[in-house]
């Protein structure tokens, strides 16, 4: 397949939409033109993407061969039935849009107008409107398309250095709410431990790094050699009077809901320990994560 040099048309230029189309261009497409955006932002805008001439929705599908949508999520169904409102440049008109929580049905409108449609979610946070030269550094793309479209979006992902996967859009659903527990749900967790340490007398400052620090060393074994494998900790030895004594201490020093937390994650530490050939010391602490609260 012939490498396409997109025409791009940007429906939404925050700071997700911006950070895809700067990496874009930089990987050699055009940026034509932006639709929407706030007025007070329009010098972030400019700042990230340089002067870029603003269309409608309805002009979207005929001005470019790439449309992003990158609207927040709860807009993306009216911001797909203006898009429709409009005719497709040509037939190689690909319209994606980059949210997580729902699928290419979503630009079904579009579809029925002749243009392509692909769901195109980087699993990476974007805060700001220019990642730089490094792109995407590696971050899995979880696309949804037409067969026929595959390449071609698999190639827009490499061009900001990321890692293209085929999603089964019937599976969405799950593939997000795995996403939001590692993405979001960990700093539940970040937020007991940093909490107990700074009761403890640690400084909040010094908690955040040194906790930080030894997440990530976590998170890194566990990419290498799964969860199972890199689990360390009390729970995984069968150190039972360790864990009752953390779940007296979080119960009397944080309160009772971050001691229940920490018997839950416990818990779940106990399934992953199940794949372990020591499996029996996890499981002996079973009965103290049900004793949390005797009332």
């Amino acid at each position: 397949m012939t490498r396409i040099r997109e025409r791009i048309v940007l429906v939404g230029p925050g700071r997700a939409g911006c950070s895809l189309a700067r990496g874009l261009t930089r990987a050699g497409h055009e940026l034509i033109a932006t639709v929407g955006g706030s007025p007070e932002n329009r010098g972030a805008v400019a700042a990230a993407l340089g002067q870029v001439p603003a269309v409608t929705h309805a002009e979207a599908l005929a001005a470019g061969t790439l449309v992003i949508v990158a609207v927040p999520d709860d807009r993306l169904e009216s911001v797909s039935l203006d898009i429709a409102r409009g005719t497709p440049q040509s037939s190689l008109t690909l319209v994606m849009h980059v949210c997580g929580a729902k699928g290419r049905h979503v630009l079904h409108p579009i579809a029925s107008r002749g243009a392509k449609t692909a769901a195109w979610h980087p699993l990476r946070s974007l805060p700001v409107r220019d990642l730089g030269p490094a792109g995407l550094e590696g971050a899995l793309v979880a696309i949804e398309c037409e067969a026929e479209d595959l390449r071609r979006l698999e190639s827009l992902a490499r061009a900001v250095r990321g890692r293209p996967a085929s999603l089964d859009g019937g599976r969405r659903d799950t593939y997000h709410a795995g996403a939001a527990t590692a993405g979001n749900a960990i700093l539940a967790v970040f937020d007991v431990g940093l909490r107990a340490l700074v009761h403890s007398g640690i400084p909040e400052a010094l908690a955040r790094e040194a906790l930080a620090n030894l997440a990530i060393g976590a998170i890194t074994n566990a990419s290498k050699i799964g969860p199972a494998a890199a689990l360390t900790g009390p729970v995984v030895r069968g150190d039972r009077e360790t864990v009752a004594r953390h779940l007296a201490a979080l119960r009397q020093d944080l309160g009772l809901a971050d001691a229940e937390l920490y018997a839950k994650l416990s818990a779940a530490l106990v399934r992953i320990a199940a794949l372990r050939p020591d499996a029996d010391k996890a499981a002996s602490v079973v009965d103290l994560l049900k004793k949390v609260d005797p009332t």
